[in-house]
């Protein structure tokens, strides 16, 4: 199975009342419910486990839209529609976001395989350069909000 086959099975299956949840683990080989019981803790931790989520997650061939607990990078993952892959590799790694960060599976798919390469081909971040990253995307933000070319908060 797939990465992004593996999060959302986590996110759906995090979502269920523990004892469903047990009865289809017990039905998958040891390694697949090693790889999905170690995603159902990621979306755990995260506070992703809603049922809200999960219906997102199986109502859409596209992952879902960032959940509710992840504020700080809903901004950053809505620019994906505004952004290159390049430009938006250099937002999420001024954010300190690598290639393989889990919340990347909540973007859209055709996006994702671009932006992981992007991601993985970037040299190290100067502070300096950073820190100018960090404030030109609150300037953009703003003036997508200013524009409402972006709809959260």
């Amino acid at each position: 199975m797939d990465a992004e086959a593996v999060r959302r099975a986590a996110v759906v299956l995090a979502a269920m009342h523990p004892g469903v949840r047990s009865g289809l683990l017990a039905d998958l080989d040891g390694v697949m419910r090693a790889q999905i019981v170690a995603m159902i803790d990621e979306v755990t931790r995260r506070g992703w486990s809603h049922r809200a989520v999960a219906m997102k997650m199986l109502d859409s061939a596209e992952p879902a839209g960032i959940p509710g607990n992840d504020s700080a990078c809903e901004d950053l993952f809505s620019l994906s529609g505004h952004l290159s892959p390049g430009a938006l590799a250099c937002v999420l790694q001024a954010e300190g976001i690598a290639s393989d960060d889990f919340r990347l599976a909540m973007i859209p798919t055709s996006f994702q395989a671009e932006l992981r390469s992007a991601l993985g081909a970037r040299p190290p971040m100067p502070p300096q350069l950073r820190d100018a990253t960090r404030v030109a995307t609150k300037a953009l933000l703003g003036e997508l909000r200013e524009r409402g070319g972006h709809a959260p908060r």
